[in-house]
Parts: C-alpha cells; sequence; structure tokens
C-alpha cells in the first residue's frame, strides 16, 4: 500500500511538470441557478456587469478588429468576445468549489462576425477553466499553435496589443493540437500558448474561471501532453 502511494504521488508530480494544451477536471457542474443567472446577464448585456474589460488599454480597439491572413489568402477579421460577471452565488461557488479566487470569472460570449477567434494568447489569464454551454457551431475546435522561432509558451504577448508583434497570418504558426471541447464538462485549457476557436456558425457560451498557475489541486484527466516542447 505504501508503495502504491509513492508511485501515485511521483506519477502526479510528474504530471503537474509536463507541459499540456488542455486537460478534464474532475469539478461538479455549477449549480442550475448560477446558469440561468448567468445567460440572464448575457440577454441583458449589460457593460457595468463585464467581468474583465481592456476596452481602455492602448491598441486593444485595433487588436480587437484586427483582420487575419488565413491559409489560402483570405482576409478575415477576428471574432470578439464579453466575458460578463454571474452573480454572489457564483462567486461562493467559486471560492469553496473550484477553491480559488473568483476575479475574471463570469460567463464569456464569442460573437460569430467571423468564424475564427483569431490566435492569441488570453490576455489576463495563464489557464482557463471552461464550462460550454453552447459550443458555437456543429464543428468548433479550439486550436493550439506554436510560432516559427519562438517558445510554445508566450508571456511576452499577454496584454501585448502591438499589432506588429500579434499574429496577423496564420503562415506565421504550427499547429501542435486541437480539441472539440464538449457541452458541461470543466475542462482547463493553456491560454498562455498561442491558440485560436475555428469554425464558429453561432454565438459561443461558456462559463469561465481565470487563473494564473494550472488547477493542480482539481484532480485531472486525459491532459494533452506536449512533447519535446523545449
Amino acid at each position: 500500500m505504501l508503495l502504491f502511494w509513492v508511485v501515485r504521488k511521483s506519477i502526479n508530480k510528474y504530471l503537474c511538470l509536463m507541459l499540456y494544451t488542455y486537460c478534464y477536471l474532475d469539478l461538479p457542474h455549477p449549480p442550475d441557478s448560477v446558469i440561468e443567472s448567468a445567460y440572464h446577464n448575457v440577454q441583458e448585456g449589460d457593460v457595468n456587469k463585464l467581468a474583465i474589460s481592456t476596452i481602455a488599454v492602448p491598441g486593444f480597439k485595433e487588436y480587437l478588429n484586427r483582420n487575419i491572413t488565413t491559409r489560402d489568402g483570405r482576409k478575415i477579421k477576428s471574432a470578439g468576445h464579453k466575458r460578463y460577471s454571474i452573480n454572489e452565488e457564483f462567486v461562493d461557488w467559486v471560492r469553496n468549489t473550484a477553491r480559488q479566487d473568483s476575479d475574471g470569472c463570469g460567463i464569456a460570449v464569442f460573437d460569430n462576425v467571423s468564424s475564427s477567434y483569431a490566435p492569441h494568447v488570453d490576455a489576463t489569464r495563464n489557464y482557463t477553466l471552461i464550462y460550454l454551454l453552447d459550443p458555437g457551431g456543429d464543428s468548433v475546435d479550439t486550436v493550439w499553435y506554436r510560432q516559427k522561432g519562438y517558445p510554445i509558451e508566450r508571456p511576452d504577448l499577454r496584454l501585448n496589443f502591438d499589432l506588429n508583434k500579434v499574429i496577423k497570418d496564420y503562415s506565421q504558426i504550427e499547429e501542435i493540437d486541437r480539441h472539440r471541447i464538449p457541452l458541461k464538462q470543466w475542462v482547463c485549457v493553456n491560454s498562455s500558448i498561442l491558440h485560436s476557436i475555428e469554425n464558429l456558425t453561432r454565438p459561443r457560451v461558456a462559463i469561465q474561471l481565470s487563473r494564473d498557475d494550472s488547477p493542480d489541486h482539481v484532480k485531472s484527466f486525459n491532459r494533452s501532453i506536449i512533447k519535446n516542447h523545449e
């Protein structure tokens, strides 16, 4: 029994050190009342309930509306998104059940002005815990990339809206992983790696928790490990 415990602990420690693009988390479903409140706030569209806003940051508006060149040479505009707060019950659920701070957590809505939410790293977090309520289409994938000549994780692009540095052409990057996130399952996304959302045909809606460190206090499974990532 002692040997089993030592081996299991060593395996868990090893997994925590490995770089991954996504993993599934053993977290319970949010209460129905939280989901109902989340949808209500989205329908109201109250800017006073935005969970995070970078509108005032220099360059953000131009970044959000930037065009990107697809691999076949087409110019498309990146989809946008907004994240709204939910309610006090949700704040308590995040703190007591997910056991983390509730700052930046809420319900995110990705519009479908384009089929793609262009390759980016998240501006205010390194990891995103996602509970998907609407996928945004029948074949929507989250895709991770590496920019040629750069490391996989990109802290240099966090809160960086310089159009000379962000990705504006898919030919600049190579795909390293993709996954179709299922409905109503908690999935942790490594959002410090360049990633995009592809094949949007309608608004995509998800409850999201924001973190700067991997949620290793929560049991995870099906980690998509990146090999040879040096």
